[in-house]
């Protein structure tokens, strides 16, 4: 329907990272020191698990957590320098919003991961209401009937307006 209002974005929707505290020589470095288990959960989901001995390498530990498909994405990052290379592991929800928090419940590694960012929902607030609305994701049509609203960046208000296409 034709008209304007006003939104205010408090927070961005984000999904959740997990990162190694501890880095290795290589990808394919060993990051255990015998057997056990990773296990983590998404969004308060079932535990996700990955056997794990003390042959197990960086890079498999990322791919034995990407075949899950438990909506993350894993993957080895050097931090370092080509000359004295740290690789670390970093899990990343593939959604945002909270329903795509990464827990981690077990880690027998010797590189401990940890949460490093939570996931979030977009909060916004549009004009003449106090209470924030919230999506878990930055993309949305349900607010205004017939809008697709994109939230880019926080701050505010902004004003939006909405007019009949003539043309179509």
């Amino acid at each position: 329907a034709p008209g304007s209002t006003e939104l205010t974005v408090n927070t961005l929707a984000r999904g959740s990272i997990a990162v190694s505290g501890t880095g290795v020589a290589s990808s394919t470095a060993t990051i255990a020191g015998g057997a056990g288990v990773f296990e983590f959960t998404v969004g308060g989901g079932a535990t996700q698990s990955v056997a794990i001995d003390a042959t197990t390498t960086l890079a498999e530990l990322a791919t034995s957590i990407n075949d899950l498909n438990a909506g993350v994405s894993a993957s080895t990052v050097n931090l370092g320098t080509e000359a004295s290379p740290e690789y670390r592991l970093r899990l990343a929800s593939n959604s945002t919003g909270t329903s795509s928090d990464i827990a981690i419940t077990t880690d027998d590694t010797s590189i401990s991961v940890a949460v490093s960012q939570a996931a979030q929902d977009a909060s916004f607030t549009v004009s003449g209401f106090a209470t924030p609305v919230t999506r878990e994701s930055n993309t949305f049509s349900d607010v205004i009937p017939g809008t697709t609203i994109s939230l880019l960046a926080t701050g505010g208000p902004v004003t939006l307006t909405v007019s009949t296409d003539e043309t179509a």
